[in-house]
């Protein structure tokens, strides 16, 4: 197996027993499809309510969309990071940290501004309204010439016309309409999820609704071009990192220490934990150290190969 198929298992294992199981994707085309971006939309946001009936965002997504938009950013992109208001204040801090660590600079706007581009290789945060959510999209995207979209994370309205959670109950009453950024989007999507009701999903809607539970209410019905499932959302952050990394041979992974801070921060912020619904260092149950794990195979494998390349090519 190369080391595309490598990464795909690393990142598709199923800690969580979903039952997403979908055909791998072309990671090569992946890359090469990012390495062109110019301007990339990372949306992400999924909500949870806790035991006292409080609507919190959830660890996974925040962390997994900062680490994209650092990785992109690093090869000179310009990236929008965009949640609506239950998650806006975690998406903040995890950016905060996987960027200053990187040193790359963040743009705070909580809306649309007045049009001005942001540098390359400079972020941006941008607050996605309840209200209106459409209206909005279409201003964002006439003002900003987005060239990719890449939803992470991010709840997509099912067949029943509902966003739903993994249990199939109604998430519309605590989520922005944002399907309609993708509907309005006319450039290259890709999309990442865990368990089939995420925005982008739908390309794979039919195997969605025979392996996942409740997966007739939950699949969602807006398709990506690109489609990466995983065991934890986040961890298509790394992922993408070493994916990038591996096609350009530049060191983009960020370090075990700075997911742990992101993690606190996020937590710190408001978040906790999707499967729990605790304020723990966990992400859909899984503790902290697990996600190391993963991040720790990620790296070895990407040194690995970066090795045989070197010795194929000295």
């Amino acid at each position: 197996m190369d080391f595309y198929g490598k990464l795909n298992d690393i990142m598709t294992f199923d800690a969580g027993g979903r039952g997403m199981k979908v055909p791998a994707p072309d990671l090569s085309a992946v890359a090469d499809t990012l390495l062109n971006a110019q301007r990339v939309l990372v949306l992400t946001g999924f909500p949870v309510v806790d035991a006292d009936g409080n609507v919190h965002g959830e660890t996974d997504g925040p962390l997994g969309a900062a680490e994209i938009a650092c990785t992109l950013a690093q090869l000179g992109c310009r990236v929008w990071l965009a949640a609506d208001a239950v998650e806006f204040p975690i998406l903040l801090a995890a950016a905060e940290v996987f960027l200053g660590a990187a040193g790359i600079t963040l743009c705070h706007r909580d809306g649309i501004d007045d049009g001005a581009d942001i540098p390359a290789g400079h972020v941006a945060i941008v607050k996605v309204p309840f209200l209106n959510t459409e209206r909005f999209a279409e201003r964002f995207l006439s003002v900003h010439p987005i060239t990719h979209l890449l939803p992470l994370e991010r709840p997509g309205r099912g067949a029943c016309g509902h966003y739903c959670s993994m249990r199939g109950r109604s998430l519309d009453a605590m989520v922005a309409d944002t399907d309609c950024f993708m509907a309005l989007f006319e450039g290259v999507s890709v999309a990442v999820g865990d368990g089939g009701n995420e925005l982008g999903m739908g390309k794979y809607r039919e195997e969605i609704i025979r392996r996942v539970p409740h997966g007739e209410d939950i699949a969602a019905v807006l398709g990506a071009e690109h489609v990466l499932t995983a065991g934890v959302s986040n961890w298509w952050g790394p992922g993408l990192a070493a994916l990038l990394s591996y096609k350009t041979g530049k060191p983009l992974l960020a370090e075990a220490e700075t997911e742990e801070k992101a993690l606190a921060a996020v937590l710190a912020a408001g978040g906790i934990d999707g499967c729990t619904a605790k304020k723990e260092m966990t992400v859909d149950s899984l503790p902290l150290s697990f996600h190391l794990g993963r991040r720790k195979l990620v790296r070895e494998l990407l040194d690995e190969a970066m090795a045989d390349d070197r010795r194929a090519h000295p």
